[in-house]
Formats: C-alpha cells, structure tokens, sequence
C-alpha cells in the first residue's frame, strides 16, 4: 500500500505547477516530512496521505492510491459508496472502471456579468465527454471542462472542431508553464475564448500568443489585457483516412 501511495504522490508532484514546500506548506507538514513520504522513508498517518491526495483534487482517497496501481501494473481497487452518501453529480462520478463525464462547451465565452467568477459558459451539459480518471491523475471532473475548438489556427495538432480538455485551475500568471498550450482571451469586449501557445516575451509583462499554423504569426499582449481561463491538459484530434 505504502509503495502504491508512493508512486502516486511522485506522479502527482510530477505534473503539479507547485513546489514542495509550497504543497507541504498547503497539507500541514514540514517540507522535510513532506520529502520523506516522497521517498518512501516514512509511513506518515493516513489523514495526512489523505490530505495530500486531497491537495491534488482527489476527493476519493482509493481513486488517488489507483494512479498508483496503474503505474506499477496492479489491479485497480473500486469501493463501494458509503450508505447514506450523497449522490454525485453525473459529471463528477467515476465509474469502476475509472471514467467520469466532463461537460463540454461548444462555444465557449467569458460569463457575462458574472465578474469573471465563472470563467466560461458550459454551454452542453448535457453533452458530456468520457474521460479516464487515473490517465489524467485525477479521481473527478472538478475544475475541468471539454472545449470544441474553432478554426484553423492550431492546425495541423487541433483540427477545427476539435475537442481539448483543460483544467480551470490552472490559471495563474505566476505558474505559467511556457509552451504549453491555454485557453485564453484576450479580447475582453467581444468574450471570445481561443486555444494558444502561451510564452513570455517579456518576463511577467508582456505575451507571445501563438499558433501551431504557421500562417498565423504570434501575437503580443500585455499580461493585464489576457484573461487566463485554464491549461489544456489533453487533446482529442482526428486522423485522415
């Protein structure tokens, strides 16, 4: 179990934008303990191992230890809800096999009137996406939203019409991951979203906004003049016949 729980906090920390003494700091332990369950060299108590799983967005500590069983090929564990357990809502459940539904937003745009609170409109939920929990690492749909991508700009990667899935949560300046692609806008009048490469072309001031078509030549903005909405985390894409 230990060995389990191992691989999977290393495989959370892995893909997480935040540094261990910001995660330790977050769960309540110091940086040093926080280093030695990483390493397999404590135990630690199982409401700690549950806070860290919490810290990555898994509301079910079993969904978390199967990022784990995956990784070193053991069968994956499913529980069964506690009686009395309020239902989840159909986008956030996880199936035995580890699949959950993501709403999906055909035509995303920046909530109007909302003050930004609510970054996109999730305009079919009732036309959810399947996705596979211990793929992504995750144990549900929370802060996470399918996106139908519009016109030929990331072409030849997203084709358009194609399906993205990003993450909401990751929407700060401060942990931009260069090079990775966003969903962003940065016309705030109109409230189009749009799918990107983002980099800095001035660290922390000004954007490189760009394309995967090369027809489309990047554009610059200043940081106060782009609205974040969340990294893409997984693409959807066709291939010709």
């Amino acid at each position: 179990m230990d060995d389990v729980f191992q691989k999977a906090l290393r495989l959370m920390v892995a893909e997480s934008p935040q540094k261990q003494t910001e995660i330790a700091k977050a769960v309540g332990i110091s940086t040093a303990y926080f280093n030695d369950l990483l390493h397999g060299r404590r135990r630690g108590p199982e409401e700690v191992r549950r806070r860290l799983a919490g810290f990555f967005g898994w509301r079910d500590y079993e969904s978390f230890l199967n990022v784990g069983r995956q990784a070193l090929g053991l069968p994956l564990a499913t529980t069964p809800e506690p009686a009395g357990a309020e239902e989840p809502r159909p986008a956030e459940k996880m199936d035995g096999r580890g699949f959950f539904t993501v709403p999906l937003a055909d035509n995303p745009r920046l909530t109007a009137g909302a003050g930004r609170s609510i970054p996109v409109t999730r305009s079919a939920e009732n036309s959810p996406v399947a996705v596979h929990g211990p793929s992504l690492k995750r144990g549900g749909a929370q802060d996470l939203l399918a996106i139908r991508v519009s016109g030929p700009s990331m072409e030849p990667l997203i084709a358009d019409g194609g399906l993205v899935l990003a993450d909401l949560s990751r929407n700060d300046w401060r942990r931009l991951r260069e090079g990775r692609l966003y969903v962003l806008c940065w016309n705030l009048d109109d409230g189009q979203c749009a799918v990107k490469y983002l980099r800095w072309a001035e660290k922390g001031r000004l954007l490189s906004i760009e394309s995967e078509n090369a027809l489309h030549r990047p554009i610059f903005k200043p940081v106060e003049d782009v609205l974040l909405i969340g990294q893409v985390i997984q693409a959807w894409r066709d291939f010709p016949d």
